[in-house]
């Protein structure tokens, strides 16, 4: 039996590995104050040397803009213009929130969190992502090269996924 790769599952994959090992950098790498939604007991950052290096202080930043593009790519399905919108639309929200987290910017944006956040779950540390986070050139760096691969990654799983693979059963 002759079956074609779907580009949309091969992005949503793709996309998995990149937010699974961006979870591992704070499962592995970063201490308690450094993480959010993930119980203490998970956490190994304060216990073993760092596992992911250097790397892991930018790589949860290319993780998330790689995996948010390709979701949103395998979502839009091979339409045209799917690639483009998505890497041009979250190469701007991620390029915004870490703009955002710069010392000129971060207390008046906390500053202005509407007041309601604080009883919601996960909203209500959204004051507290621009206080303690920090601006990283290097992130914004990160950013863009997410955005190379994933178009990269898109274009290839549409290219492979336009080819028949010999499927046995």
């Amino acid at each position: 039996m002759i079956s074609r790769l779907r580009p949309e599952l091969i992005q949503a994959v793709a996309a998995l590995v990149a937010l699974t090992t961006g979870a591992l950098v704070y499962l592995l790498d970063r201490s308690s104050a450094d993480t959010y939604l993930i119980p203490d007991s998970w956490k190994f950052g304060e216990r073993v040397p760092p596992v992911f290096g250097a790397l892991g202080a930018h790589w949860p930043t290319f993780a998330h803009t790689l995996a948010f593009i390709l979701f949103t790519s395998a979502l839009l399905g091979s339409r045209r213009r799917a690639a483009g919108i998505a890497c041009v639309s979250w190469g701007i929200v991620a390029g915004l929130f870490e703009i955002a987290q710069h010392e000129t910017w971060a207390r008046a944006i906390a500053d202005r969190v509407p007041g309601w956040f604080a009883r919601w779950p996960v909203l209500e540390n959204v004051a507290g992502y621009f206080l303690a986070g920090r601006f990283d050139v290097v992130d914004l760096l990160s950013i863009g090269v997410a955005i190379v691969v994933a178009y990269g990654l898109i274009r290839w799983s549409r290219r492979i996924g336009a080819r028949p693979v010999a499927m046995r059963g």
